[in-house]
């Protein structure tokens, strides 16, 4: 069984900096056409001059001909609105990310709710600019929100009034979990995409204190190697069964109805093992070197393999506008046992170490 990808997007990456960035961003590269790049770097991408740094960082690591780094803003009421209608002009940037604040990583500047970003949302609208949303209520009405009902509170409080608000700001949805996302993307589909991250459609909760083996076909949890699995901690967290199950539902739904609402960003999230592995790990789970292939260990496993292509290839590069500009790259997926690395950079991802059932192959 093989499976061909024209032009893969990862439509949610973190390219990170430094030296990090000049390691970890060839594992992106090497399996996508293109990405989009989140701005929740130090310091926030709030401003015209910390974009071009930034992009000029990235840049130096980039052979422009096989790749195509896209570049996102930090939603602030700080933003300045003539910088970013000069960024938007000259097609710098692809959207605008809002993140509840203390909600993931390097987020303590974020929001809670909309309110005080109201100007930016209508300047967004009326321009066409994407509103990306970390879809989370780390608290209400100064309380604390259970972590694993985060998500659901947040469409609960957030998201309707949002769009009544601003009936033609166009939303991405970022990395959804659970039902209630799901419910929110098909009611809005007109307005609305939604990216779903390899490791939400794979694992549920119980890989959080579970080990994870690999079989020839698909995988399987390890009950008798329990304890905390850090590698699998990320925001939002892994959820609950019925959630991994609406996501899947998701896509049969999507595939039935010939739908292109739902769509790929993996969120990998590299952390160097001194903050990975520790009392406050960070939150992250890095999928880069083979995440096309857990992509298709899901939908062997969901029954729509044949679905891959739209899901990965033509969803959110239709909405970004650049499905026609993106770099020519071929993906050959086959279902042929691959034995991943240990460790990538000093980072573990899903089955490290293990043999997992597909391979990704570049062929141009």
């Amino acid at each position: 069984m093989s499976i061909k990808l024209i032009n893969p997007f990862d439509a949610h990456a973190h390219f990170r900096q430094g030296e990090t960035l000049k390691n970890i961003l060839p594992y992106t590269m090497n399996q996508f056409s293109g990405a989009l790049g989140m701005p929740n770097i130090t310091p926030a991408i709030t401003s015209l001059i910390h974009l071009q740094d930034y992009m000029d960082e990235v840049l130096q690591y980039v052979d422009e001909d096989r790749f195509m780094p896209m570049f996102t803003f930090y939603l602030s009421p700080d933003l300045n609105l003539e910088e970013l209608e000069k960024a938007w002009e000259n097609l710098l940037f692809h959207g605008i990310k809002y993140y509840p604040k203390g909600g993931t990583t390097n987020s303590e500047n974020g929001e809670l709710g909309f309110e005080n970003v109201a100007h930016i949302l209508s300047f967004m609208q009326n321009r066409g600019i994407p509103l990306l949303v970390h879809g989370e209520c780390p608290e209400i009405d100064g309380e604390l929100v259970d972590d694993f009902e985060r998500e659901a509170r947040f469409y609960e409080y957030e998201m309707d009034a949002l769009v009544k608000h601003f009936p033609h700001l166009k939303i991405v949805l970022e990395h959804i979990t659970t039902r209630e996302a799901v419910n929110f993307a098909k009611a809005y589909s007109k307005q609305v995409k939604a990216t779903i991250t390899p490791q939400h459609l794979l694992f549920d909760r119980r890989s959080l204190f579970n080990y994870n083996e690999a079989t020839e076909s698909s995988y399987t949890l390890n009950t008798k190697k329990s304890g905390i699995m850090p590698d699998f901690v990320c925001r939002p967290l892994l959820k609950h069964q019925k959630d991994v199950e609406s996501l899947r539902n998701a896509l049969i739904w999507q595939v039935k109805h010939g739908k292109k609402v739902f769509g790929l960003g993996t969120d990998t999230a590299y952390h160097a093992p001194e903050k990975k592995y520790c009392e406050c790990g960070a939150c992250g789970v890095f999928t880069a070197p083979i995440a096309l292939e857990l992509y298709a260990m899901a939908f062997d496993q969901i029954g729509i393999i044949n679905h891959l292509s739209v899901f990965a290839c033509d969803v959110m590069p239709e909405f970004y506008s650049v499905k026609n500009s993106l770099p020519a790259k071929t993906v050959i997926l086959k279902k042929e046992p691959q034995q991943v690395k240990e460790s990538y950079y000093g980072a573990k991802t899903p089955f490290a170490g293990q043999v997992i059932p597909w391979t990704a192959t570049v062929v141009d």
